[in-house]
């Protein structure tokens, strides 16, 4: 069972990642075991909340326009404050630090795209905010989902650490989820999908729902002089991974584009968590950020299963029957960046 430390309580969590990772489920999960009371404000959803920040961002003035707002009790030391969606709402970030410094109440954030909103946070918490990182669920969290407890993964372990073989039904078992793994991938409402109906067509329905959500986010979150650019980059991420040159080729999406010219186009994938780029090195030295080319690398997809129904090929039918070699490769080289 999750605890809150001490130390936590010092500070507000803060829990980053992509649309539809989880997040809040997550979050209401663990409030309901350890809270009496949830205050949950969605500035996305409700845009009407952000009206609470608006004049004094003394937490006494809020905190008290809160319990209005919301009809809800604050019981001290025993309610969860959480801001969903935070990057809509700039202010309450800023008076996150009042929130910790008044220490009544504890206090989680959530955001999917907090690092394309920067700009417009008048004052950054700092020394009040913890951040945490959110990723969809790894091959390991999905072998749980699917029934594979503790002693097969263990047992896994130590046959990795003794350099052992593996019984040749457990491989064949683990071989085959992990094909299905590629394609359902990690993302919540993909694998309860795939979970309650067994149904490929199924997965792949919310996967492509989930693009188009990403796709919304661009042209919602980027500036305008970016959205053309970064749209014409996120269509063209299979295209380039199935690349033999093994680089993203801008001038093969937008011709006569350099890539100096896009930096920030590329950047804004990393602050989404929509996408990871990899960095050639001029030298496989240590430390590997002084040694890399920011204009040769490629950019992968942060969940495998996305570049799957990204892709033109029916691809899935093939990964489960083992040809992993498809793409050039890309689907196992996507899964290795994630």
């Amino acid at each position: 069972m999750v605890q809150w430390k001490e130390e936590d309580r010092r500070v507000a969590l803060c829990l980053i990642g992509a649309r539809q990772i989880g997040k809040t489920a997550i979050v209401k999960e663990f409030a309901k075991n350890h809270y009496e009371e949830v205050i949950e404000l969605n500035f996305l959803e409700n845009p009407d909340a952000k009206k609470l920040f608006d004049g004094s961002l003394r937490a006494e003035d809020i905190l008290f326009k809160l319990s209005t707002f919301t009809r809800q009790e604050l019981i001290e030391g025993k309610t969860l404050i959480l801001f969903d969606e935070i990057q809509e709402c700039p202010s309450a970030r800023t008076a996150i630090k009042f929130f910790v410094e008044d220490g009544r109440y504890d206090y989680i954030e959530t955001s999917s795209m907090l690092g394309v909103k920067i700009k417009e946070i008048k004052s950054y918490p700092v020394g009040f905010e913890r951040i945490v990182n959110m990723y969809p669920l790894d091959f390991e969290e999905f072998l749980w989902a699917n029934g594979i407890g503790a002693k097969v993964i263990d047992y896994l372990k130590q046959c990795f650490e003794e350099k052992t073989m593996v019984s040749e039904s457990i491989h064949d078992t683990l071989k085959d989820l992990f094909h299905r793994y590629l394609i359902v991938g990690g993302m919540p409402e993909a694998v309860n999908t795939y979970l309650k109906t067994k149904n490929m067509q199924q997965v792949i329905k919310v996967q492509e729902e989930l693009i188009d959500l990403y796709s919304n986010d661009i042209r919602k979150y980027a500036e305008e002089s970016q959205r053309h650019a970064i749209l014409e980059i996120f269509k063209a991420i299979p295209s380039q991974l199935d690349n033999q040159n093994r680089r993203f080729k801008l001038s093969q999406v937008m011709p006569k584009e350099k890539i100096s010219r896009h930096e920030n186009d590329f950047l804004w994938f990393t602050l989404a968590g929509i996408a990871l780029p990899s960095y050639t090195l001029q030298e496989p030295q240590y430390p590997f950020q002084l040694n890399e080319k920011h204009n040769l690398f490629r950019l992968f997809l942060f969940d495998t299963d996305l570049l799957c129904a990204m892709s033109l090929d029916d691809i899935q039918f093939m990964i489960l029957n083992g040809d992993l070699s498809i793409n050039e490769g890309s689907i196992l080289e996507n899964y290795f960046a994630t």
